[in-house]
């Protein structure tokens, strides 16, 4: 079986890794705004949120590796970043 997190956008390259933020946009986004939608149902909230939550996962990516995007979103509401 095939990770689905391991695509060309994440996957590690030997000294730097470079990100496409569209590939991970594309990926994640649609999870990310059906979730933000069942929690807040209000289009302008949901688009506040969608675009902080890949803020501050670019954010955290600046300073350290994030090997499972997913897992970030998942608890990215305990961070402050």
């Amino acid at each position: 079986m095939q990770n689905t997190l391991d695509t060309p956008a994440t996957r590690r390259q030997p000294d730097y890794v470079m990100i496409d933020w569209n590939v991970i946009v594309a990926d994640q986004g649609p999870a990310v705004w059906n979730t933000l939608w069942r929690l807040l149902a209000d289009r302008t909230d949901v688009e506040e949120c969608f675009q902080e939550t890949f803020i501050a996962a670019w954010k955290l990516s600046r300073y350290q590796a994030v090997d499972c995007w997913k897992g970030y979103q998942l608890d990215s509401t305990d961070r402050n970043i």
